[in-house]
């Protein structure tokens, strides 16, 4: 194992030799690495769908007579459910109209179902052709072609570890029925990727750093998707956290979670406005400034649900529907963050995770930095300060953040170690 890991490290660049060779330290690093590989892991049968990949598709002469009222996905970062379901051998119909699907649906596709399952924000069909995904969704048409174009460059790139878009029998991505738009994806046989296993952690950060370099060179034409700007971002946040303070303090009645917000959230702030700060580095605002010109995507919505360990002991991603142009290290930094999370914030998951992403396309200084300011701003707490201030409050809300308040030791003692060594090595 060491001589495998040695040689992913010749391949990477100089500031990683030398971060990697001051942070592996640990005696039991390479221990729990080995275990962590040769973990068994437990998944459904794995059948291969062997469909040719869907072309560039015309679009519909009357599209514009058919838009429905379009309204901006209602997700969040970390939704869904485990991938294991029991089928339920029941006559489609009925059971597409309990979860408020058209049974019409079914009538676009050149496939018959055989049993529908409820999974999660879509349905499981298990088809004449193999299993697939319907999901019903509020995306604009428009978005919906821009994501399988997108899927489309990335297999013409040699990426295929992605759950495809299938196209309707009149070759559109998506299906309108009434004010109700459908569309179809393979189903990725395996399971929600377990970020407590190195081996799922390092086949994470491979498949997005893959991912990243096939989307290179995507354009788009007839739709453009609002970019992400990872500054005006996490000072948006910022200013959120203030207002979550002051709802706190204006309550007459403050609840245990009110409680917490007042007494922790100003070092959170802290954090949040360091964060920011790390993103005026010239060399940062340079690196950004060119990310705009030339942007890549992103998915952005890199979750363990999201992210499918198959029987080949691969990753794929899946739910495209925030792909965007965007920043590679916003998705990196999310998984490492949510890794680091799950792992008491142990450094070998951050450096196998670095490795990997490295042995791709070596991270340049400025995107060390903005991978800094990823993990520095408390996104975990903001979210769940979001939920019960702005939306839905959850009985777990005050769980939740004492469990981040519980690391957070471990959590600033890797961020010193980081933003020292980040310091010291000012690499390309």
């Amino acid at each position: 194992m060491k001589k495998k890991l040695s040689a992913l490290t010749r391949r990477v660049s100089p500031f990683f030799k030398n971060l990697w060779g001051e942070l592996v330290t640990p005696p039991h690093f390479f221990h729990n690495l080995n275990q962590n590989l040769n973990r068994e892991t437990k998944s459904r049968q794995y059948q291969p769908q062997h469909q040719p990949q869907p072309q560039d598709q015309p679009q519909p002469q009357d599209e514009s007579q058919q838009q429905p009222q379009q309204q901006p996905e209602e997700n969040d970062e970390d939704y869904g459910e485990g991938r294991e379901a029991g089928v339920q051998k029941e006559d489609p119909a009925p059971l597409l109209q309990k979860y408020g699907y058209d049974p019409n649906v079914l009538k676009q596709y050149a496939f018959s179902v055989e049993s529908v399952v409820p999974h999660g924000s879509v349905i499981l069909l298990n088809t004449s052709t193999g299993p697939v995904a319907l999901k019903k969704t509020r995306l604009p048409q428009k978005q919906i072609r821009f994501i399988a174009h997108a899927l489309q460059h990335v297999a013409q790139n040699g990426f295929h570890r992605v759950s495809r878009m299938i196209p309707n029998t009149n070759g559109f991505f998506f299906t309108l029925l009434g004010d109700q738009t459908y569309y179809v994806t393979q189903w990725i046989e395996g399971q929600t990727a377990d970020f407590s296993s190195v081996r799922h952690v390092a086949e994470s950060a491979l498949t997005i750093a893959e991912f990243h370099r096939a989307a290179r060179g995507f354009v788009s034409v007839s739709y453009q998707p609002e970019s992400i700007i990872l500054k005006h971002l996490l000072q948006t946040r910022t200013q959120q956290l203030d207002q979550f303070l002051t709802k706190a303090k204006e309550k007459r009645k403050p609840d245990d979670v009110d409680r917490f917000v007042l007494r922790y959230l100003p070092a959170y702030k802290k954090q949040a406005l360091q964060a920011v700060k790390l993103l005026n580095d010239p060399r940062v605002v340079h690196f950004l400034k060119q990310e705009e010109e030339d942007p890549g995507l992103a998915h952005l919505d890199i979750t363990p649900t999201n992210l499918i360990f198959t029987p080949q002991n691969q990753i794929c991603l899946i739910d495209f529907d925030r792909l965007s142009y965007a920043p590679r290290m916003l998705d990196i930094g999310h998984m490492m963050r949510r890794s680091l999370q799950a792992n008491r914030w142990q450094r070998e998951f951050a450096l196998i995770s670095l490795v990997q992403v490295n042995q791709v396309e070596p991270l340049r200084h400025a995107e060390y930095t903005i991978l800094q300011s990823i993990l520095t701003f408390p996104h975990s707490v903001w979210r769940n300060c979001r939920n019960h201030y702005l939306r839905k409050s959850s009985p777990y809300t005050l769980a939740a953040l004492e469990q981040l308040q519980e690391q957070e030791a471990d959590r600033q003692s890797f961020l010193e170690d980081f933003a020292a060594h980040v310091e010291r090595h000012k690499g390309p």
